[in-house]
C-alpha cells in the first residue's frame, strides 16, 4: 500500500503490518485500546523517523525522495550525499524527528498527568526507538553516523569500513547480552522477536561470507 504523506510517497510493506499486529497481540491485556495503540504508535514512530530523513534530504536537494516502511522500521530513498557532513545531518534528522516529540509529550505529562495511558505510550515508543536507532551499529542510523564521522576525520574507506564493521558487531553482542539479562526479568515476546530481527540485519550488513 502506497500513500502520499506530506508530499512524499510512503509505501507500507506487509512486514510493517505484521510487526504492528504482533506487538498488539503480545501486549494484549485488560486494555484492548492500549494494545492497539502500541501497534499503531510503532508505525507512527517509524513514519516520523523517516519523515525526518525525507525533509532533510529534500532540503539538501537529494530528490527524488520516497519512504518505505517495513518490519525493521523504514528506509528513506534519496540520491547519495555529497559530503560526510551532509550525511551526518541527514542521518541525525531521523532519530531527532522521533526523539523531540516523544520527549515533549513525556515532559508535558510530568507537569500535567493525564488519565489515559496513550500519550505516555506514544512518548516512550518514540524515545525508545530513537535512542535505540542511535546505537553504533549498521544498518541503524548510529552506525551510519559513526561511518560518516570516520570519513569526516580523514580515514580512508577501507579503514572506516573495517572499524564500523567491528563496532557494529561488538555493539550487537552487548545488545544481545542486555536482551538475555532482561529476558530473566520477563522481557516481552515482541522484544525477543525484534532483537532477533535486529541481529539478523546487523550480521547481514557487517559480515562478509566467503
Amino acid at each position: 500500500m502506497t500513500l502520499r504523506i506530506l508530499g512524499f510517497p510512503v509505501t507500507f510493506h506487509v512486514s510493517a503490518w505484521i510487526v504492528a499486529a504482533f506487538a498488539m497481540i503480545t501486549t494484549y491485556g485488560r486494555d484492548l485500546g492500549a494494545s492497539v495503540a502500541v501497534g499503531l504508535f510503532i508505525l507512527l514512530s517509524a513514519l516520523l523517523h523517516e519523515l525526518g530523513h525525507a525533509f532533510v534530504a529534500r532540503a539538501q536537494g537529494l530528490d527524488p525522495v520516497s519512504i518505505l516502511l517495513h518490519g525493521f522500521g523504514g528506509w528513506t530513498r534519496h540520491e547519495p550525499c555529497d559530503t560526510p557532513r551532509q550525511q551526518i545531518v541527514l542521518t541525525a534528522a531521523g532519530p531527532l524527528a522521533g526523539l523531540v516529540p516523544g520527549l515533549l509529550v513525556l515532559g508535558f505529562l510530568r507537569i500535567h498527568p493525564g488519565t489515559s495511558p496513550l500519550p505516555e505510550i506514544f512518548g516512550w515508543i518514540n524515545v525508545g526507538w530513537s535512542l535505540f536507532n542511535l546505537l553504533p551499529m549498521r544498518p541503524l542510523d548510529g552506525g551510519f553516523l559513526v561511518h560518516a564521522a570516520l570519513f569526516l576525520v580523514g580515514l580512508r574507506e577501507t579503514a572506516a569500513e573495517a572499524i564500523i564493521r567491528i563496532v557494529s558487531l561488538l555493539t550487537l553482542a552487548l545488545v544481545c547480552y542486555a536482551g538475555v539479562v532482561l529476558g530473566r526479568q520477563g522481557i516481552l515476546p515482541v522484544s525477543w522477536f525484534f532483537l532477533g530481527w535486529v541481529a539478523l540485519m546487523v550480521v547481514q550488513r557487517n559480515v562478509r561470507w566467503g
